[in-house]
């Protein structure tokens, strides 16, 4: 189609009577592949990436939907209220997901023991139940290692 459309260039004819139908044929024709091309590829990226976002979205879907895990939250609420009892913070209604990630950072009086220990203990002795918390989330860890962003 390209070619016969130089060729149509190369008439006296068509330069002179209509160079702007040229020009409109040969972007047209160039839009339309690029747009195949285009159309080619968002399916083979759409086929790779839906897998991952099934993936997460399941994740947060047995997220909301666990059945231990706000009571697992709650109990680490109240542990936090009462360590900071008396300060602005211990009547904490809430707390942010990264403060988890400080439970193994505050240590007792003996260096290996940290306040998870000591939670995972009084889940032990008073919520055996909570034990069983990460078959809730199982889906949760698969998807760990992925991220929205990585989707995009």
């Amino acid at each position: 189609m390209l070619h016969l459309l130089e060729s149509l260039t190369n008439s006296v004819q068509f330069n002179t009577h209509s160079p702007i139908l040229y020009s409109l044929l040969r972007h047209s024709y160039q839009l339309r592949i690029n747009c195949m091309f285009l159309c080619e590829e968002a399916t083979v990226t759409l086929q790779m990436l839906r897998p991952r976002a099934d993936l997460i979205k399941t994740a947060c879907q047995d997220t909301l939907s666990a059945p231990r895990l706000p009571l697992f939250c709650e109990l680490i609420l109240k542990v936090g209220n009462f360590l900071n009892y008396g300060s602005h913070m211990g009547d904490a209604v809430g707390f942010k997901i990264n403060t988890l990630l400080k439970l193994t950072e505050t240590k007792a009086n003996q260096s290996r023991i940290t306040l998870l220990h000591h939670i995972i203990e009084e889940v032990e002795k008073f919520h055996p139940d909570l034990l069983n918390l990460p078959d809730d989330l199982e889906s949760i860890s698969k998807a760990g290692g992925l991220s929205v962003d990585s989707l995009q």
